[in-house]
């Protein structure tokens, strides 16, 4: 039989009849890939209504505005924890690390509240009851201070208050020293803490408890801005002999807080360190 040469019609017709079968082969290949992504499409779909019906519930509501205001508390508590700290300063009281932040709070609420005499026996009751767990963990922290820091804590149990207080007084200076190189008294910014707290990041631990030592208190403020009845605590009265009735047992246990409170504070915590060991 003679073929005959396909015409121009036959041509396109066999090429559509390739496109067909190029389509039916796409078709086939994509199938798996479109099911896939209705399927996500209707797991998307269902998540987005029962979502929706979870964020209407008020429980979730509650949940919610719990969380919120947790954030907010977080956010807020450095400024909140320095401001009862100065507070207590005020006082001429520092705290322990190991109190529990509810008690810290709680005698900032007094001494701001107008209970100052009730916030002092507090703390009074709480350094005095924790008197040989904070000599220990002075006596371990700072080895070669320990025969000085043991003998004012021993003076201190015999009630020689006048004997054990400026040891304490000067050892915390001593311990500024070896810590951080800096005076813990003074204002000047260049031998005092306050030289180095400017330079600090405001979440930095550091930055808070050293304003302590930058703020004025009844500790360090010049003995002319002292009230003519002060019977507190003050560094420069007790240490240059201008005061003669500081030896109580309320200002000895103020000098153990304050001893304390500046082993803690001015432990190298990593980053912040100069001068010192």
């Amino acid at each position: 039989m003679t073929e005959f040469p396909k015409g121009p019609f036959d041509v396109v017709d066999d090429l559509f009849g390739t496109y067909r079968g190029w389509t039916e082969e796409l078709k086939r290949a994509t199938e798996p890939a479109l099911r896939v992504q209705r399927q996500l499409h209707d797991h998307l779909e269902r998540f987005r209504t029962e979502f929706n019906a979870w964020s209407e519930n008020p429980a979730t509501k509650e949940m919610v505005e719990t969380l919120r205001k947790t954030l907010i508390l977080v956010a807020e508590f450095p400024g909140r924890f320095q401001t009862q700290l100065l507070r207590l300063a005020q006082h001429g009281w520092y705290i322990d690390p190991e109190m529990p932040l509810t008690g810290i709070r709680s005698l900032n609420d007094a001494f701001e509240g107008g209970a100052a005499d009730q916030a002092s026996a507090e703390l009074e009751s709480y350094f005095r009851q924790n008197l040989d767990v904070i000599e220990e963990r002075l006596l371990s922290r700072h080895p070669k201070r320990a025969h000085v820091l043991a003998a004012a804590f021993n003076a201190h149990r015999l009630g020689n208050y006048l004997l054990s207080i400026p040891v304490m007084l000067s050892q915390a200076d001593g311990i500024s020293h070896d810590e951080r190189g800096r005076q813990l008294y003074t204002t000047r910014q260049t031998k005092g803490m306050g030289g180095l707290i400017d330079g600090l990041e405001t979440s930095d631990l550091n930055r808070h408890l050293w304003e302590v030592f930058r703020t004025q208190s009844p500790l360090s403020s010049a003995i002319d801005t002292l009230p003519a009845d002060f019977s507190g605590l003050n560094r420069h009265k007790v240490l240059h002999g201008m005061d003669y009735s500081y030896g109580s047992e309320t200002n000895a246990l103020r000098a153990v807080s304050l001893l304390n409170f500046a082993s803690f504070a001015l432990a190298d915590r990593g980053g912040t360190l100069e001068g010192g060991n």
